[in-house]
């Protein structure tokens, strides 16, 4: 059912993105989902600002996080890191770049609550989210804190391992060049969060290096869809 609402996918760069974050979210992290994007295009502007969709941890010791996500697709790395963070800053502060009025964190909260009866999580996690929406009924004092996750996709060229490389060596020489590349970047990810006054705020981030990145795009949507 998820794939038949892409809207204009082999057109928006996003779509991909939005899709692999979920899905990390969901089988790798553990994390329902609470509110996807996807689900809820049903035109060119409606809900298409803030964040890419919700997700709700279960930190299995009384604790929660919920997780705000952010997927980019660039061919540029330190590009795509650069549009996630300032996205999680206009999020963050409720800054519409458009220049309407509903964007922002709070803004998803109210989505979150009028959304709530659609979740397909537990009814435990469902009286979770109903202490976030109504603080008072918080006797237990849960603790429910924000998070940010962010899928970034960029373009890798691997044309010199190609050349160079034999079929025997050919993985573990592209495995090593894109170690390279994340390890010049782990830094820079800190920077980024500090620059953005986010320190205290936990973080997951993925990131997947594509050949042709344009085309591998299109491709593997395509495959969704047929």
């Amino acid at each position: 059912m998820a794939r038949k609402k892409f809207k204009e996918c082999l057109n928006n760069t996003g779509e991909l993105g939005e899709l692999l974050l979920y899905c990390f979210l969901e089988g790798h992290l553990n994390a329902p989902k609470i509110l996807t994007k996807m689900e809820m295009k049903t035109s060119n502007s409606l809900y298409v600002n803030g964040s890419d969709g919700v997700h709700l941890l279960n930190n299995g010791d009384g604790t929660y996080k919920l997780i705000f996500g952010e997927s980019k697709l660039y061919k540029k790395l330190s590009d795509a890191l650069n549009a996630a963070f300032n996205s999680i800053n206009d999020f963050i502060n409720e800054n519409n770049p458009n220049g309407k009025n509903k964007t922002g964190i709070n803004y998803e909260k109210d989505l979150i609550s009028s959304n709530i009866e659609n979740c397909e999580i537990s009814d435990e996690d469902k009286d979770v989210l109903e202490l976030l929406i109504y603080p008072t009924k918080n006797e237990k004092k849960i603790r429910i804190d924000d998070a940010f996750s962010i899928f970034i996709g960029y373009e890798t060229d691997i044309s010199n391992e190609t050349r160079s490389c034999t079929s025997n060596n050919f993985s573990d020489e592209v495995k090593k060049k894109i170690l390279l590349d994340l390890d010049k970047y782990e830094n820079k990810i800190y920077e980024k969060i500090k620059d953005n006054n986010l320190l205290g705020h936990t973080f997951f981030v993925y990131i997947i290096p594509f050949t042709d990145i344009d085309i591998t795009r299109r491709k593997i949507l395509k495959d969704i869809l047929t």
